[in-house]
């Protein structure tokens, strides 16, 4: 049975910071990620911390690519700030609750036939969707460009999105060609082999002089350099 006590640890914060923590609503895993940020800041008595993906996901229990998407929403609802540096970003809590971005009030379903006003709620919706996906620079908004029924796909542009963020400082321009790239990878390689891949890829001189793109990270020629020289260099990306 769980027994947590103030006197193994506890996280210090403002109560009038966690009450508006109380007064936003924040969807389930942009929350997980909000909190995981407080923890690693204020929990250690610190304002920002350095914050891998991997660590968000232990902390969490979220998938890779469930984690990237909550990092997205807590930033587009301004909740947490991220500060970007050559490894791992930091991030921080915004403690001004003001500049809060909380999500537009939720839609009452109306069980009806009216069906003008379902399209009209559907559009409303849509709409909604849009502008916030839109409002995010540092992913892509465009997934109807990318839009796949293989999960596997998704994953890894996410992937190397958070890859090329994270050792870039940038978000890379991800589209149709790259997605097709990924498709036809996966027909020969699993997807850890794929990732390992994408970090050899963006670790190179080829990646540095011409700018990250997932299309060329997993052509044919890139893939067999990368498994001619995976061997030696995968401890640098290892622990």
């Amino acid at each position: 049975m769980a027994n947590p006590q103030v006197e193994d640890g506890y996280t210090r914060i403002a109560n009038e910071l966690l009450e508006a923590l109380a007064r936003i609503r924040i969807p389930g895993e942009a929350m997980q990620i909000t909190l995981t940020v407080l923890r690693q800041t204020y929990g250690f008595q610190k304002k920002t911390d350095a914050i891998s993906l991997d660590r968000f996901c232990l902390a969490t229990g979220l998938k890779k690519s469930n984690c990237v998407r909550a990092i997205r929403k807590s930033l587009a609802m301004n909740l947490i700030i991220r500060t970007d540096n050559n490894r791992v970003p930091k991030y921080s809590i915004n403690k001004d609750f003001e500049t809060w971005k909380p999500l537009s009030e939720g839609i009452t379903v109306i069980r009806t036939d009216n069906k003008s006003l379902s399209a009209r709620r559907t559009i409303h919706i849509n709409k909604e969707r849009k502008e916030r996906c839109d409002s995010d620079e540092s992913f892509p908004s465009s997934p109807e460009k990318t839009k796949t029924t293989d999960p596997r796909i998704r994953s890894i542009i996410d992937f190397f999105h958070t890859t090329v963020l994270t050792e870039k400082g940038f978000a890379p321009v991800i589209d149709a060609v790259d997605a097709k790239a990924v498709k036809n990878a996966l027909k020969s390689m699993p997807q850890e082999d794929i990732e390992n891949a994408i970090k050899f890829y963006v670790g190179s001189q080829k990646a540095k002089e011409h700018g990250p793109t997932l299309s060329i990270a997993l052509s044919k020629h890139s893939l067999n350099l990368f498994k001619e020289n995976w061997q030696k260099v995968k401890w640098q990306y290892e622990g």
